[in-house]
């Protein structure tokens, strides 16, 4: 009787064991192991779980770090370690990455990612975190990621408009202009023009209301004369050009202005309109060049050079280029000064020249003189590019724009007056 009681509880315990390594086998090959949002942390005591807007997937941090924390310097590589061969993982080395501003790194991960779901999470991580650093006004951590970007995305229409929204808040409107048209040549898709004339148009009357404000004419007739060069001057604009032409009282343009546009579908109508008003007024134009300094150039082909005077102890050479926000050195002409100590790094920014976009750094001169005229305190670029022989870098529009100027071709002659 004892042998077979036995035999019984020896039975029942073989039984209990099997069914629990089967339990086991259904639990490690069914949904509990195998469901992606209970994943393993790069930290070994976190569990993360997913389900987020954006990701689909959402986060929960068990522990106290989180991915776009900003990580100090000594811990930066001892706390961020290798991704794991998921989505998640990758998404959360990529915000650690950025956080601690290790972009070269971030952009090496990104280019590895094949997973075209990852790669579109990623996108919109980069485009958080320059909205980010727009807003924190941190131009020199925008201008390294957009940067290493673009150097690989050249043709990404959104980041090339953060990047026009940054010369815009910045005050490189000409800077901006080029970047739109650069997006507009790269704008492949009705929805990505639709997209790129919007920001622009947006741009566009920011402008004009900021310079219409303070009543500065002349400005507004550059920055339509530079839209109109890249390509991007529609009807409507030429038509705003030619009314800020009179109130500078330039009725001569004003009225040629005009008669180009009274066959316009869009405008015509206020065109003839406005010309009427013209044509048949006694309103006699100023003249804004009484009592101009008049400066020599020197010209090359159809491009003119100008001499300019930096901190009372250099001089140098500069090709005259209205299309350019801010008067630009080559770095080997800036180095070769003699108060180049003098000069004040204020940061890095990017620029759009003939070889795409590129960074370069900004310092601030103590005096600039140009004729007769002395300037304090304006920023120059610094850029690593070559000059044809005896150009020391180019004339922008932070200086130009201080002035009311014209070029005469004929005398070969920079006229200024002081606005």
């Amino acid at each position: 009787m004892n042998f077979r009681f036995l035999l019984i509880i020896l039975s029942f315990i073989i039984i209990g064991f099997s069914g629990g390594w089967i339990a086991r086998g259904w639990l490690v090959s069914g949904s509990i192991v195998s469901n992606p949002t209970i994943v393993e942390s790069i930290h070994p005591k976190t569990q993360i779980t997913i389900n987020n807007k954006r990701t689909g997937l959402a986060k929960e941090f068990t522990n106290t770090d989180s991915p776009v924390t900003d990580i100090s310097p000594q811990n930066k590589r001892d706390s961020i370690t290798e991704p794991k061969n998921d989505g998640v993982a990758v998404f959360i080395l990529f915000n650690k990455l950025l956080g601690a501003h290790r972009y070269d790194e971030a952009m090496d991960l990104y280019q590895q990612q094949y997973n075209e779901q990852v790669i579109f999470e990623l996108k919109g991580v980069v485009l958080d975190h320059l909205q980010r650093l727009l807003s924190a006004q941190d131009q020199n951590n925008f201008s390294e990621l957009a940067n290493l970007f673009l150097a690989v995305y050249y043709d990404d229409i959104d980041v090339l408009l953060l990047l026009a929204h940054f010369n815009n808040i910045n005050g490189l409107y000409m800077e901006a202009i080029n970047i739109y048209q650069l997006s507009n040549s790269y704008a492949y898709s009705n929805v990505q023009q639709q997209k790129v004339l919007a920001s622009f148009n947006q741009f566009v009357e920011s402008i004009d209301r900021f310079y219409t404000e303070k009543e500065d004419w002349f400005s507004l007739i550059n920055l339509y004369t530079h839209i109109d060069a890249v390509g991007l001057l529609t009807s409507h604009y030429q038509y705003r050009q030619a009314i800020i032409h009179h109130k500078s009282g330039d009725n001569f343009s004003a009225i040629e202005q005009l008669k180009q546009l009274e066959d316009d579908s869009l405008v015509g109508g206020q065109a003839m309109e406005a010309l009427e008003k013209l044509t048949g007024s006694n309103i006699q134009p100023n003249n804004p060049w009484q009592g101009a300094e008049r400066v020599a150039l020197q010209q090359r082909g159809n491009q003119y050079l100008v001499d300019l005077g930096i901190n009372r102890r250099d001089n140098v050479t500069l090709l005259i280029d209205t299309g350019a926000s801010m008067t630009t050195l080559s770095r080997s002409s800036f180095l070769s000064l003699n108060s180049n100590n003098q000069a004040v790094k204020v940061g890095q920014r990017l620029f759009q020249t003939a070889n795409g976009v590129v960074k370069g750094a900004v310092y601030s001169m103590p005096q600039l003189t140009i004729g007769s005229f002395a300037m304090r305190n304006v920023q120059v670029a610094v850029l690593d590019f070559t000059m044809s022989s005896g150009v020391d870098g180019l004339l922008g529009m932070n200086v130009l724009g201080q002035f009311r100027f014209q070029i005469d071709q004929d005398n070969t002659s920079l006229y200024l007056n002081k606005k």
